[in-house]
């Protein structure tokens, strides 16, 4: 089994219009999130390359 995880940033607009307001009240408005994602694969589903070798391999 082949097991692929990544993970980023993500920036979307919470709270829009309303920076101004929460930086008054002392919170700074959020706008990055960790986005989590996961491939699962066969060993028989794997990639290889045109010399044969797999191209999950460092």
């Amino acid at each position: 089994m082949i097991l692929q995880l990544h993970a980023w940033g993500l920036r979307e607009r919470n709270a829009w219009g309303q920076s101004a307001p929460l930086r008054r009240q002392g919170a700074e408005p959020e706008r990055w999130h960790c986005v989590y994602t996961g491939t699962v694969l066969r060993f028989d589903q794997r990639g290889v390359t045109a010399g044969g070798r797999c191209c999950c391999q460092g």
